[in-house]
């Protein structure tokens, strides 16, 4: 019983030391990446995190991030944008925006976001059921993370990512040895 009730408590202290932690606004969240100048998917996430499923607050964060000239922070809500635009079925428009997320990362020289951008592009085509053009951008996506000599977490998950969607491109055009090759060389 006394274990029971210790768990309880630690739970409950547990629990309101973390729902007490203050949200960030938009615009301290855009403060906090010019100031602090996060290049990684994982760095600017953590400030990010919370508006990604917003597409009014992350076209905010574009237009922000694009007058500080912050376009690391530009190409992760572009990126997210895109994102949304998929999941609710408008295909053209995501590609348009991964297009320009591709197009900021490589102004910003942020090989991470390129790739991210390629395989989004290509998650774009593979809904579109423009196969081709699909596996096109995750073989480009996977050649530049695999250009890079020594990639950090965020260009071994795109690795993964590229692998991935390579072979369930393959699965759908029942390729299967071609699929099998690419799931043998996903890489963690």
């Amino acid at each position: 019983m006394k274990k029971k009730l210790l768990l309880l408590v630690f739970v409950c202290v547990f629990t309101n030391v973390f729902s007490q932690r203050k949200k960030l606004t938009l615009q301290q969240a855009v403060d906090s990446i010019v100031l602090k100048k996060p290049t990684t998917y994982k760095g600017i996430s953590k400030y990010l995190r919370s508006f990604r499923r917003d597409t009014t607050k992350l076209k905010q964060l574009i237009i922000a991030f694009d007058k500080k000239n912050s376009l690391d922070g530009k190409t992760y809500a572009e990126n997210f944008l895109g994102r949304r635009y998929r999941n609710f079925s408008m295909y053209d428009k995501a590609i348009v925006v991964h297009k320009e997320a591709f197009e900021t990362a490589k102004k910003a020289k942020n090989i991470e976001f390129q790739v991210f951008s390629l395989n989004m592009l290509g998650v774009d085509y593979r809904e579109k059921d423009a196969i081709r053009v699909a596996l096109d951008y995750n073989q480009e996506a996977l050649a530049l993370a695999e250009s890079v000599k020594n990639p950090n977490f965020g260009l071994r998950r795109s690795i993964a990512v590229s692998h991935n969607s390579m072979g369930n491109i393959y699965l759908l055009l029942k390729q299967y040895d071609w699929q099998l090759n690419s799931f043998y060389n996903l890489k963690s």
